[in-house]
């Protein structure tokens, strides 16, 4: 009989809830780990702040798995993977987010997190994260591009967008929302 030896926990709804990690949460990691169960983080989020203070804490010696799979990190916080956005994809999707004026936020594989404006909704997403943008043209990202969102509100702009999105082709569109800011969602 072959046994579970690995479990991947999402943070946005599953970890982390409206008041944050609960400590009910660590004490069933610990638990898990005494049973000899691996804990890993698999997320949307990028591979630091918050989101590897998590995976460092649930197993510092285990890769955990960020930006919606497209980079994998050692619990030291070194990238062990990363699976770039192609270059035409990302410039089409910047194009989208001025366009139909959508918060936009870009995550590269050496870690960069950058925005163009200061939107509130920007800022307080960034406070959820544990680590704040570098605001700067978004056509002159430095590094790999691994990861881009959109940070919406219901809105005529965001379908449009949405339908956009949907249209280019090597992206595929991974609409979330968190307990840590009800009523905005983001795309990935």
């Amino acid at each position: 009989m072959s046994r579970i030896r690995l479990a991947l926990i999402d943070v946005d709804g599953t970890l982390f809830g409206p008041s944050g990690v609960p400590e009910c949460a660590w004490e069933a990691a610990e638990q898990a780990r005494r049973a000899g169960l691996h804990l890993s983080i698999c997320t949307g989020r990028p591979g630091r702040g918050f989101a590897l203070e998590y995976a460092k804490r649930l197993d510092p010696q285990g890769l955990h798995i960020f930006e919606s799979g497209a980079v994998v990190v050692s619990g030291q916080g070194s990238a062990v993977r990363v699976l770039s956005l192609p270059a035409q994809a990302y410039a089409r999707l910047l194009e989208l987010s001025r366009k139909h004026g959508i918060p936009f936020e870009v995550y590269t594989a050496q870690g960069g997190f950058y925005r163009e404006v200061s939107h509130p909704d920007l800022l307080q997403h960034e406070a959820m994260l544990g680590f704040a943008a570098e605001e700067l043209p978004l056509d002159k990202v430095p590094g790999q591009v691994v990861r881009v969102q959109y940070v919406w509100r219901f809105s005529p702009a965001w379908e449009a967008a949405r339908q956009e999105i949907l249209e280019i082709p090597s992206v595929e569109l991974h609409e979330a929302t968190s307990p840590g800011m009800p009523g905005v969602g983001s795309a990935r």
